[in-house]
């Protein structure tokens, strides 16, 4: 496991030795319950479950997260993580003015979410 900082984002990268992922099915191994062939012929436990949750936090959190290795063995899971903004957090851009509750693509946050304009 490593965690980069890289201009504006965290890279976080998770390695293991194990049975490798089909490259075929990488991007369904996000989706809820989705579990590898070669898994499943294993035999190895697991609910399918684990990446679905992960994919939707980083993406609350506006970062991404993909996979990637060797079919026959390893898999890297690599998430990026933008820096140093969190909902309900305050932040002071170039300009010195304070935000409060954007979204990471400058739309403003849904209601409910800690905005003084949107909880009065």
């Amino acid at each position: 496991m490593s965690a980069i900082p890289h201009d504006e984002h965290w890279f976080i990268s998770v390695a293991d030795t194990g049975i490798g992922v089909p490259q075929a099915e990488r991007e369904s191994l996000f989706e809820r319950f989705y579990r590898a062939s070669n898994a499943r012929t294993a035999r190895i436990p697991g609910s399918g479950l684990g990446l679905s949750v992960a994919r939707a936090i980083a993406q609350l959190h506006g970062g991404e997260i993909s996979i990637s290795g060797g079919e026959q063995g390893g898999t890297v899971v690599l998430v990026s993580l933008p820096m140093g903004f969190a909902r309900g957090a305050a932040r002071t851009d170039n300009n010195n003015s304070m935000e409060h509750d954007q979204a990471p693509d400058g739309t403003a946050a849904p209601a409910g979410t800690g905005s003084p304009s949107t909880d009065a």
